[in-house]
């Protein structure tokens, strides 16, 4: 049974979990082990209705850790569950294949005690969990807070393996939404609208689990570019809408592209130069994989909804064409 909170919890971990029995362990101890003060901490875990052993492996194993049940299936519902029994004043999030620093928890807390109260968001430096298998050393299938540290792109934001927010902000502009896609991307978007800040904190550090062969690397990258879609068409402030025929034709030339480029002159530099320029001897033939995933996400997304529209008798847009896929959608 979990122990009575103290009225003084300060923060709260969210996690979101579905079958994550292998790994919630792993990521559960590391919080356990944080060298902030356990009474003032809550760990809550959002499960989607797990199968496997993982909500037993919580009861059993970490009774002091809040489980709550999120019906609709995705991270984003699973997050919100969380949320939603938040006590703390700070929400920290994180994923159930991931490993917390010592210093984590305390590391985001005083950044926030020593930050303005227009900073309502953070969010830590990510590193691999492992680089093992040349799947690993693919660094753009990496989740990296790329747009986070470097500061570019239409917009920026913090990604959940390793963000941070006040509880606050979410009364002021609404939990994640699991329907947006990229849901983290589509939280930084509407924190910009408000001309709410967003800062980046390298000491806080996550360590996460990245693809580790073709098949989750495939997996991954086709399911970003159904992601894409959803988060194009929601934010056309910041990307053109990915609705159209004309947008699907455009993706398979530019993958096309990419293709052609990766199978020829840059395997063969690759093999030449033993990978220096692209991570890898086979990173052009990893890239090639990761290309046709996305595409292949985007065209099952985008053939649903059009297949929608012609069911509730709309009109199809051809016009319109969407940049947000140039580069796999982001996370």
């Amino acid at each position: 049974m979990v122990e009575e909170l103290e009225m003084s919890v300060v923060v709260t971990v969210a996690i979101p979990t579905y079958n994550a029995a292998k790994t919630i362990g792993e990521c559960l101890s590391s919080l356990e082990a944080q060298d902030f003060p356990r009474a003032q901490m809550q760990i809550v875990v959002g499960d989607n209705g797990s199968t496997d052993a993982t909500v037993q492996l919580i009861k059993e194993h970490f009774p002091n850790v809040e489980v709550v049940i999120a019906p609709e299936r995705g991270s984003a519902y699973a997050r919100n569950a969380a949320i939603e029994v938040a006590q703390g004043r700070y929400l920290c999030s994180t994923d159930a294949d991931c490993i917390t620093d010592p210093g984590w928890v305390s590391t985001l807390v005083r950044t926030f005690e020593n930050s303005p109260e227009s900073v309502v968001c953070l969010g830590g430096q990510i590193l691999p969990y492992r680089v093992e298998t040349l799947v690993e050393h693919y660094r753009p299938a990496w989740i990296q807070q790329k747009t986070l540290r470097e500061r570019t792109g239409r917009f920026i934001y913090a990604e959940t393996p390793n963000a941070a927010f006040r509880r606050s902000v979410f009364d002021q502009v609404g939990l994640f939404d699991g329907k947006a896609g990229h849901d983290d991307s589509d939280m930084g978007a509407r924190l910009s609208v408000a001309n709410l800040e967003i800062q980046y904190v390298p000491d806080a550090i996550v360590r996460h689990r990245n693809p580790a062969n073709i098949r989750e690397l495939y997996q991954q990258r086709f399911k970003y570019g159904v992601r894409s879609v959803a988060m194009a068409n929601k934010h056309r402030d910041y990307f053109d809408a990915l609705d159209s025929q004309a947008a699907l034709r455009q993706l398979a030339l530019h993958t096309t592209r990419r293709v052609i480029g990766n199978l020829t002159y840059k395997l063969a530099d690759s093999l030449l130069i033993r990978g220096d320029a692209y991570g890898t001897q086979i990173d052009p033939l990893l890239d090639t994989v990761a290309a046709i995933g996305n595409y292949l996400g985007v065209h099952s997304a985008v053939s649903k909804l059009l297949v929608s529209q012609q069911l509730r008798g709309e009109p199809m847009d051809t016009s319109s064409v969407s940049s947000f896929t140039s580069q796999d959608g982001g996370r």
